[in-house]
């Protein structure tokens, strides 16, 4: 290479040297000035663009709601009036109701819906008119009662008076319960209203149905449950002379913190009754849930998903019967 070539060469790869500094510079400031620039905020996921523009499925909240986001719609509504809180419950002040309000969340605990459970009896006129609802109908919630003989009995014959220490007094004749035992339970018609007056109350025309209101979905849902526990009423309660001997024994202070024990107590009525009065009765469990339309078309295909697997279950056990069947006949 003669010298005049490599001058050249020499000076393009000066050129070439103070193009890829000059590059690297320029790409180097623009890295600056990028990360100095502050960014642009999507104003779509801040609070205060959702509280006004997401569509609404109760009252200002809206679906998919995170847990810090309800808590700001709670401390707004609850200056509003519209809600109040106590004690850890949240309730919808509605025509001085207050009802209870339950927030349901996904996995993702995302708001998924809100369901109203207490004073559904008592708000419902509202809804019926706006809405255009059929009527409650009556319902008796008792569905079993009769006279049995108590497998307690086994009569307490002393009690301490109130402000009396410990001493011990007799059980007043009266408070002996004198019946004879019964010789088998006694069933009673739970339609005579001397039985269940007090059980009567006012459900929906069905367990369930669903109000379409826009893109919100209104369900009202009802369900019966069996009481653990049955109402009793002990013989000696029926019996008006022992109430009062009761009464007049008991007197002031009876049942308060400082004299937890004394007294004729409900035990040593208990104790004391040969009979029982059982009532059995379901307790009505009513609720208003509120949906946005994309959770309630979910809600519905897990529900229909569910009833298809529940009748082809069934439909394989009758298959699998009626196959065990032919085939014993077959057998004979």
């Amino acid at each position: 290479m003669n010298k005049t070539a490599e001058n050249i060469l020499f000076k393009s790869l000066i050129i070439l040297s103070i193009f890829i500094t000059l590059q690297s510079c320029n790409e180097r400031k623009n890295t600056s000035l990028d990360l100095d620039k502050p960014k642009k905020l999507d104003l779509t996921k801040t609070f205060e663009y959702k509280l006004k523009h997401e569509p609404k499925i109760f009252l200002k909240y809206w679906s998919g709601m995170s847990v810090n986001e309800i808590s700001k719609v709670d401390d707004i509504l609850i200056k509003e009036g519209s809600i109040a809180f106590d004690r850890g419950i949240y309730t919808y002040e509605l025509n001085n109701y207050s009802i209870t309000i339950k927030f349901n969340f996904n996995k993702y605990d995302k708001l998924e819906s809100i369901t109203l459970k207490s004073d559904i009896e008592r708000v419902y006129p509202l809804y019926q008119k706006k809405y255009n609802l059929p009527d409650l109908v009556d319902t008796n919630l008792l569905y079993q009662c009769y006279l049995d003989n108590n497998t307690d009995y086994q009569p307490v014959l002393t009690y301490k008076k109130i402000g009396s220490g410990d001493k011990l007094y007799q059980v007043p004749d009266v408070l002996l319960d004198k019946t004879p035992p019964l010789k088998s339970r006694i069933y009673f018609d739970i339609n005579d209203e001397e039985y269940n007056s007090t059980y009567y109350t006012k459900k929906f025309y069905k367990d369930e149905f669903t109000v379409d209101k826009d893109s919100v979905f209104i369900v009202f849902q009802q369900t019966l449950k069996d009481i653990a526990n049955p109402s009793v009423i002990w013989s000696l309660e029926k019996n008006k002379e022992a109430m009062s001997a009761q009464q007049n024994i008991n007197g002031e202070g009876f049942g308060t913190i400082n004299y937890p024990e004394a007294g004729i107590t409900g035990h040593i009525i208990a104790s004391n009754s040969r009979i029982k009065t059982v009532y059995k009765y379901y307790v009505l469990e009513q609720s208003i849930t509120y949906f946005s339309k994309n959770e309630y078309n979910k809600r519905k295909n897990i529900i229909d998903n569910n009833i298809k697997k529940d009748s082809l279950k069934r439909q394989t056990e009758e298959d699998r019967q009626k196959e065990r069947k032919e085939k014993s006949i077959n057998e004979i």
